[in-house]
């Protein structure tokens, strides 16, 4: 190891200790990452799409399993698996939102403890960017299965309380002071809308099948799609812990 790095560190402050990550005796000061020949590639599968599991693997391969990453200082926070956020500008894509919105999918984003956010930036090297139809059909199917669960819970939310729609009031013993035949006709026009956005569901959606949304309650259909389209990225704190307790 270089002698001025030994002396200001024996690894980097914000990463693991040397002794539970060797593989960090290659940090560059410089440029704050591994030398380009210890880098390794994010995975990605046939499409280019990053793989984010195994991508999380790669690097927890290079620090000892009995390693603590710490949980609460820093705070843990998202990590973007599809970098660097400048590539995928609309102003590289002839104004295309299309690859910005392809990086902030859900599936393309972790939350973690933020040494292993640091880690994850310091040893591996950003996954290609896909072709734009790979990153329009993978925009295309997330924001069917968003949609539908927007409006699934919509539906959801109106028939339980119908007060809280823009424009409805309660009386003051109450009662709805809305016609009952209008809120039937706010109710189908709800179904339809769902009914419409379902239609849109296509075979090869990778995200849900068109059964995902057929002969169930409406409840259930917004629990399935829920776990799709309800969160801003994956919890991987069960993945990096294990059955280890956090520090």
């Amino acid at each position: 190891m270089n002698l001025v790095r030994q002396l200001r560190f024996e690894s980097p402050p914000h990463l693991p200790p040397l002794s539970a990550a060797p593989i960090l005796q290659h940090y560059d000061i410089e440029t704050k990452r591994l030398s380009a020949d210890y880098q390794l590639a994010a995975p990605v599968d046939e499409r280019g799409i990053v793989d984010i599991y195994a991508t999380v693997d790669t690097a927890l391969n290079l620090v000892d399993p009995e390693y603590v990453w710490p949980r609460d200082s820093p705070q843990p926070d998202i990590h973007h698996f599809v970098w660097e956020r400048a590539k995928y500008h609309p102003r590289y894509w002839n104004e295309s939102h299309v690859p910005r919105d392809y990086r902030e999918i859900p599936f393309h984003k972790g939350y973690m403890p933020r040494q292993f956010h640091d880690f994850l930036h310091t040893v591996m090297t950003p996954p290609p960017i896909p072709s734009l139809e790979v990153m329009q059909r993978r925009v295309a199917s997330y924001e069917v299965a968003r949609d539908l669960f927007l409006a699934a819970r919509q539906a959801i939310m109106f028939n339980r309380h119908p007060e809280h729609l823009s424009g409805v009031r309660l009386s003051p013993t109450g009662e709805l002071e809305l016609e009952e035949d209008i809120l039937q006709t706010i109710c189908q026009n709800m179904q339809d809308n769902f009914t419409r956005l379902h239609a849109h569901v296509q075979q090869d959606n990778e995200f849900i099948s068109p059964k995902d949304a057929i002969d169930a309650p409406l409840e259930t259909i917004a629990r399935t799609l829920g776990k799709i389209a309800a969160h801003d990225g994956i919890n991987l704190f069960p993945k990096i812990y294990g059955n280890r307790r956090a520090a």
